[in-house]
Formats: C-alpha cells, structure tokens, sequence
C-alpha cells in the first residue's frame, strides 16, 4: 500500500530534524513534523499530494494485474478443520 503525502513528508524531514535536535525523544520529534505539516498550505503539501497519487496508480495497476492472474492451481486448499469445542472448568 502507498504511503500517505504525510508519510512521505515524514519521511523526507524526519532525519533533518532529528540532526537538528538530536534531544529531542521520537514522540516529540514526530509531535514537531506534525505541527510543521499543519501548518504547510494546500500547495506546500501539492507536491507529497501528486506523489502519493501517483504511488497509488501504480499500485492500484499492480494490485489489478495480480489479483487478474487469480489464484495459482497447484495449491492446495486447506480443508474446514472444525474448531476445538471449550470445556467447561471444573471448580
């Protein structure tokens, strides 16, 4: 599955960050790229938007042409094994 334009903002300025304020625990530094991508207008975030638009064609075109190819003939199906019946606990 693609990453979100979030993610992929994440992941381009986590490591900047974390250079910058290497103090700084994961759960604050990932709060600091959460303020920072709050705070970015629609067209600061176009550009991580078309990314993730076009990672989710090509992987929407991917998951097409495999599910297309369907399921292999030669593996075997496993048969409904009925589930184990509780017992009652004796007191």
């Amino acid at each position: 599955r693609p990453a979100s334009a979030y993610i992929l903002f994440q992941n381009e300025v986590r490591a900047k960050l974390k250079e910058q304020n290497p103090e700084l625990p994961q759960s604050e530094l990932l709060s600091l790229i959460g303020r920072r991508w709050t705070s970015m207008s629609q067209q600061e975030k176009e550009r991580y938007t078309s990314e993730n638009i076009k990672a989710k064609e090509k992987y929407q075109s991917a998951k097409a042409a495999y599910d297309a190819q369907g399921v292999p003939s030669d593996i075997p199906v496993v048969a409904d094994i009925p589930a184990p019946t509780k017992k009652a606990a004796v007191i």
